[in-house]
């Protein structure tokens, strides 16, 4: 399933984005990328990466409900043994 960024507006994109685009572009640029290409590549970099953290987000939430169950387990554990 193919995932649809929003064009992230040009004053917005980070250094690190626009400096990832523009080496793409000229190191494996097999078209002409004018500002407009570079611009969306570095889009869809930002937005991709903002992506993924929300999705470690997500898991990382999701271990830390699973820690505090299992510690409340082994409380209980502990309790029934004593």
């Amino acid at each position: 399933m193919e995932t649809k960024f929003p064009l992230i507006p040009l004053s917005e994109v980070d250094d690190l984005a626009r400096s990832i685009a523009v080496a793409w572009c000229e190191e494996y640029g097999t078209m002409d990328f004018d500002i407009e290409n570079k611009h969306k590549l570095a889009s869809d970099i930002m937005n991709y990466h903002r992506h993924k953290v929300a999705a470690l987000k997500e898991i990382i939430h999701d271990l830390e409900i699973a820690a505090e169950k299992l510690e409340k387990a082994k409380k209980a554990l502990t309790d029934i043994r004593a």
